[in-house]
């Protein structure tokens, strides 16, 4: 079997931090954030599929962009500029 391809699976990363210390967990992410998209970037360069899996946040019938407008504020918006999917990745 030489069809199996990897694929990149980013989860819970499009998020309000919006609960007790998430503030800090914001600022700890960050860095975090610069190595994913660049190992997302990877992957959209090879056209290796890259899946968000993430909280809708009780947003059921939403759109990956109506739960990102739901999630941007002050603490999430610098995370948010480096990992939002792009048209070919995949939402869930």
């Amino acid at each position: 079997m030489n069809d199996i391809r990897p694929a990149l699976i980013i989860i819970d990363m499009i998020n309000n931090f919006d609960f007790s210390h998430g503030a800090i967990l914001a600022r700890k992410t960050l860095p975090i954030a610069h190595s994913i998209m660049e190992l997302k970037n990877s992957f959209n360069n090879k056209k290796l599929p890259v899946i968000f899996v993430n909280d809708h946040y009780n947003l059921w019938q939403a759109d990956y962009g109506k739960i990102i407008i739901f999630c941007k504020n002050e603490e999430s918006a610098p995370i948010l500029k480096l990992l939002l999917p792009e048209k070919n990745d995949y939402f869930r």
